[in-house]
């Protein structure tokens, strides 16, 4: 049997498709991982008789890494000679424990969302804010696929999730239009890093950012369930 013959306006068809990549915090939208951080950090902090709140908690340790939010955190709660420098590699390394060792359930909504974005012809990327080896294990978890090579960006390799570069990288990777790509996050300095980057943003606030401004993104979403899959599958076909 003869060869199929493409014909020049569907090469060139092919040839004018954007690939466009949904891209997401791995560890807030995927795994509760500020939940995790929080109860990681109450607990520590706890055994030094110290009581973590969920107010001081948003106030110094949401939108910075621990080490920096750490010292003013022990300020506020009457501890400032606490050294946070010992403290934050037991903080870190429950963190990471709680969640590659004993991962939160992720949103079923998720893996449906990402597993119709595929086949769709989506890519899928992710930064995180854990180390290169923890996050590929995390992104494992997600039972998608194997990730395309640089598209989980983690801290040590370039940037977290604060941080406009990160999200042009994972982009970048998969050869992805930036302009077209669209970001889900859960907090302003992702949302703030994302929109910075040029690309489209999706907000889905946990409990600890819900009261946080998310001025300059498309869209706000309460949950992350099978109305939001919608709306972020909607986002994604209508692009520049």
């Amino acid at each position: 049997m003869a060869d199929e013959i493409t014909a020049p306006e569907e090469i060139q068809e092919e040839q004018d498709t954007p690939t466009i990549a949904l891209l997401f915090e791995l560890e807030n939208i995927g795994f509760q991982g500020r939940k995790v951080v929080f109860d990681v950090l109450k607990s520590v902090l706890a055994d030094k008789d110290m009581k973590l709140t969920p107010v001081l908690f948003s106030r110094c340790c949401v939108d910075q890494p621990i080490e920096k939010g750490l010292p003013k955190l022990l300020e506020l709660l009457g501890h400032p000679r606490v050294s946070a420098e010992k403290l934050v590699p037991e903080i870190l390394q429950g963190i990471r424990a709680s969640l590659v060792d004993n991962t939160p359930k992720s949103p079923a909504a998720l893996a449906g969302l990402l597993k119709k974005a595929l086949a769709e012809g989506y890519k899928i990327g992710a930064v995180s804010d854990l180390d290169q080896d923890a996050a590929l294990q995390l992104y494992a978890k997600l039972d998608i696929g194997e990730p395309e090579e640089g598209a989980v960006v983690a801290l040590e390799s370039d940037a977290g999730t604060s941080e406009s570069k990160a999200w042009k990288s994972a982009a970048r990777s998969m050869e992805a239009l930036i302009p077209s790509c669209v970001v889900l996050t859960t907090s302003s300095s992702s949302s703030l890093a994302a929109v910075a980057s040029g690309m489209r943003c999706i907000v889905i606030p946990d409990d600890y950012t819900s009261f946080q401004d998310f001025g300059g993104t498309d869209t706000i979403l309460d949950a992350l369930d099978d109305g939001a899959t919608k709306a972020i599958l909607d986002t994604l076909a209508v692009h520049p």
